[in-house]
């Protein structure tokens, strides 16, 4: 053999030696919780301060180690395991509602009461606390979001004020469903049986969240506007009433037979818009629903410190789906894929997260 061919076989030898390093290490993506922050919306230093020291303070983790769990490297597997590790931990810690439990009804944890004003710094700093204005100026619809009735007045008077300040928009939906309401946060009996009896409903108690919310809107400054109004009222079906996700697949059907709307703008109120703007865009996205959007929402008024956190542990529950496929990282380990099943029931997103989970042998 001569000199030329042992070249040969060598080069060719590292050929193959630098296409597996290619295939199977130079294309493995190593992260840093650091690096995934944006993802999830937090691009300033004050933003990422705050979420540190919140973590802090929540005993999410030690005060030193906050700083290494936000830098070390990890591959996209590990970096999986971290966020639902995150976010378990956050349903305890932040009060997360569970099962049918309803925000009003969640008691707050001694942390909060302990540290109260400088969590509402961290939160303020996390833009969980001021109002949130649009970047649209014409919009085809506004989207008034179903809420309990102070809330839902509070949404209502923002959208007017919006439309006061210069936005145009050409209809108006509310977006609402079957739930009864309650004498605990919807005014008092007698305010409720007063609802009722425009509605020609003897018992109070067979009032819904729909009725509220139709009356609100013929009484506020929204009305004032004469924009085309569209009332979506939502079945509970089996479920205890319905939720952000149950009406948004109305919308959506409401959607397809005005194919000329193009553009929405959804109003909320603090701390729960980002938290609803993760729920918009994870079902948005799972239908195959291309649309410009945006959440806005009046600042967190007269809330209480768990709500204040709960409405941003809500969010980060929400969004980690969302981060997942931003970051193209497919779970692949099968314990992992039913704890995120576990944690997100209903979301079909999970299917674009883990496309792998009938390989996996999970049903």
């Amino acid at each position: 053999m001569t000199k030329k061919y042992f070249i040969m076989i060598g080069l060719f030898a590292a050929y193959i030696i630098s296409f597996i390093w290619s295939s199977v290490y130079a294309h493995k993506n190593y992260y840093s919780f650091h690096d995934v922050l944006p993802s999830y919306g937090f691009v300033s230093e004050e933003q990422r301060d705050a979420l540190k020291d919140f973590f802090r303070r929540a005993s999410l983790m030690g005060v030193h180690e906050s700083d290494t769990f936000f830098t070390k490297k990890c591959t996209e597997q590990e970096l999986a395991q971290e966020l639902v590790d995150l976010i378990e931990n956050m349903q305890v810690i932040c009060g997360l509602r569970r099962d049918s439990k309803e925000r009003w009804e969640l008691k707050p944890l001694d942390w909060m009461q302990q540290q109260e004003e400088a969590v509402i710094v961290d939160l303020k700093d996390m833009v969980f606390i001021d109002a949130l204005t649009p970047s649209l100026k014409t919009v085809d619809v506004i989207c008034i979001l179903g809420a309990t009735k102070g809330r839902m007045d509070e949404r209502m008077d923002y959208a007017a004020s919006l439309l006061a300040e210069g936005l145009i928009a050409a209809k108006i939906i509310l977006l609402t469903g079957e739930r009864y309401v309650t004498d605990k946060v919807d005014g008092s009996a007698e305010v409720l049986r007063t609802i009722a009896e425009e509605y020609g409903i003897e018992d109070w108690h067979d009032l819904t969240e729909a009725h509220l919310m139709d009356y609100l809107f013929k009484r506020s400054r929204l009305s004032l506007y004469n924009l085309e109004m569209y009332l979506i009222n939502t079945p509970a079906g089996d479920l205890p009433r319905p939720t952000t996700q149950t009406t948004m697949l109305d919308l959506i059907q409401w959607l397809k037979e005005h194919s000329d709307v193009r553009s929405i703008i959804f109003v909320s109120n603090q701390p729960y818009v980002n938290y609803q703007k993760a729920i918009i865009a994870s079902i948005l996205k799972e239908q195959d629903v291309y649309i410009t959007f945006e959440v806005v929402g009046s600042a967190a008024a007269r809330v209480s410190p768990h709500a204040l956190v709960e409405g941003f542990g809500s969010y980060m529950w929400a969004a980690t789906p969302l981060v997942l496929l931003d970051l193209g990282i497919t779970v692949t380990d099968p314990s992992l894929i039913n704890r995120l099943k576990d944690l997100y029931p209903k979301n079909g997103l999970l299917n674009k997260v883990v496309p792998v989970q009938s390989q996996c042998g999970i049903a």
